[in-house]
């Protein structure tokens, strides 16, 4: 979905489609719209499928770049996401399909509307499954006057892929159940870590003891790892 750019909720209200013009801000959204183009302009049968935030039940270390990152994000943000094994399903479905059915399409690959969630909701959600209740610190919100100051996520339609791939089958409370289930073993533990990992994820936020008001993620981005951003930007 980066091929649509920075989404401001406040401004750009309608959900994301399939026919909603690209405006790549970044390189990584550039290179999907030219990879797109590539595929059109070649002489097989093809379908594109644009992704979501794809996320499975397995429990992972979390890696402290993506954790920064995502501190970064506007916690107002809009992101829709999909179950990893659904948005495998929706793959297979669509080389598996007659080919009339997928022929020429461009489809939005997330989940059900349940997983229409703001920036803000993911974390906590994460984190509750292994006790670590209320340990994430509060991020900062979206500039409602920016067009460029909001990440590349938001929530599409989620009926249109689904009526031709038949893919979702993962509601988003069942996901959550089922990574909570499998960490059992870990809860009285993050119950007991809790307040240590609050005061600790506090202090390492990236807005810690920054000035301004709003969220500023390429900003942010820039500086830890350099300019993500594409040559010619909208």
């Amino acid at each position: 979905m980066s091929v649509y750019g920075p989404r401001n909720p406040h401004i750009e209200s309608e959900a994301l489609t399939s026919n909603t013009r690209p405006a790549p801000f970044d390189v990584y959204g550039a290179q999907k719209v030219a990879a797109e183009g590539v595929v059109r302009q070649s002489n097989l049968d093809w379908v594109i499928l644009r992704l979501g935030g794809v996320m499975g039940p397995l429990l992972r270390h979390a890696k402290p770049d993506l954790a920064a990152m995502e501190g970064m994000l506007p916690s107002d943000g809009r992101i829709h996401m999909v179950d990893v094994r659904d948005a495998a399903r929706a793959f297979v479905n669509a080389v598996t399909k007659p080919i009339a059915h997928v022929r020429g399409k461009t489809l939005v690959i997330v989940g059900d509307s349940s997983y229409q969630l703001l920036q803000e909701q993911i974390a906590p959600s994460i984190m509750a499954a292994l006790g670590l209740v209320g340990v994430m610190p509060q991020g900062r919100k979206g500039d409602p006057n920016s067009t460029t100051a909001w990440f590349t996520t938001d929530w599409a339609d989620p009926d249109e892929a689904q009526r031709i791939l038949q893919f979702q089958h993962t509601t988003w409370p069942d996901l959550l159940a089922e990574r909570a289930d499998r960490a059992r073993w870990l809860q009285p533990l993050g119950r007991i870590a809790s307040p240590v990992a609050r005061q600790v994820l506090r202090s390492r936020a990236p807005y810690h003891g920054q000035p301004g008001a709003f969220a500023d993620p390429w900003h942010m981005i820039s500086q830890r790892w350099g300019s993500p951003l594409a040559q010619t930007t909208r």
